[in-house]
């Protein structure tokens, strides 16, 4: 009898147990609540911040291993942006340099151009031959009329006089080419030289795309204060001090209940036999009926 007693108060004492426990942590209880840190170690970390809204955490906050610390959204879509627009100058520069350009036949027009002054020195040689074959002085061609002779030297001069502006032309259209042709070869060279220049911008860029990725915290820790810094060019510096700490590693539950004390058999003390549980009572004996004789277990 004893033991079932000692059995049943050492539920009801583990049962109270269990309810001041539970009591505790509906309570808000730190101490039943909240795992304390081990092994705290401070620690500072200084970043730059393009803004104050970005940096994402305040003092007292509990950041874990991971946690974004500095969003830069923001920035990295303004340097997207401009990386879009490059893009699409180099697309247009790479385009224009595909289009088929007339060739520029610069030899032919140099031929003409030749062939143009040979032309006007026929003309004036055939001039000066006729002059210094014809009978007549000069004096003679301005006081007597000579309608033959003045009819013969306005041929050749006709000759002359068109030889001279087919060469006037022909140099021209060789000057008009040449223009072009060095002018398409300063646009190649300024097209080339800034599409290179575009490249080498997309290659910066996606060097300050990598750099502004979000900052992440390295540990896990408290957030003990926050100390804004000098403006920069870049930003503002902010330096955080950190408690950086482990938390305890939780007590794993046991298989089957076995570590709820009220499903527990206790255990004897050290150098004492385990307690036995007392036998069932003999039922108690029933009087006998009118007219019969009493057996031995009903009679006194």
């Amino acid at each position: 009898m004893s033991s079932v007693l000692l059995v049943l108060i050492s539920g009801c004492s583990s049962e109270n147990s269990s309810s001041k426990s539970k009591s505790q942590a509906q309570s808000g209880d730190p101490a039943a609540s909240t795992p304390e840190p081990l092994n705290s170690t401070p620690t500072k970390l200084k970043l730059t911040v393009v803004s104050p809204e970005s940096l994402r955490v305040k003092q007292g906050d509990l950041i874990v291993k991971g946690q974004i610390l500095v969003d830069r959204t923001a920035a990295r879509q303004t340097i997207m942006a401009r990386r879009q627009k490059v893009q699409q100058e180099v697309a247009l520069l790479t385009a224009t340099e595909q289009i088929p350009t007339a060739p520029t036949n610069t030899t032919a027009a140099e031929a003409q151009v030749q062939q143009a002054r040979e032309r006007v020195r026929l003309a004036d040689a055939a001039m000066q031959d006729y002059l210094a074959k014809s009978p007549y002085t000069d004096l003679a061609r301005q006081t007597l009329p000579l309608p033959s002779e003045e009819k013969q030297l306005a041929q050749l001069q006709f000759a002359k006089t068109s030889a001279q502006a087919q060469l006037e032309q022909a140099i021209a259209q060789r000057k008009s080419l040449q223009s072009s042709q060095q002018a398409r070869q300063q646009g190649q060279a300024v097209a080339s030289s800034k599409k290179n220049q575009l490249l080498n911008e997309l290659k910066t860029i996606e060097a300050q795309l990598q750099a502004f990725q979000d900052i992440l915290s390295p540990h896990d820790a408290i957030v003990q204060k926050v100390d804004w810094q000098k403006k920069g060019k870049n930003g503002t510096t902010v330096e955080l001090a950190l408690a950086v700490h482990s938390l305890a590693d939780p007590v794993p539950s046991l298989p089957n209940g076995t570590n709820n004390p009220l499903l527990s058999v206790p255990s004897p003390a050290p150098g004492q036999p385990f307690p036995s549980l007392p036998a069932p009572l003999a039922p108690a004996p029933q009087p006998a009926a009118p007219g019969q004789v009493p057996t031995a277990a009903q009679q006194p």
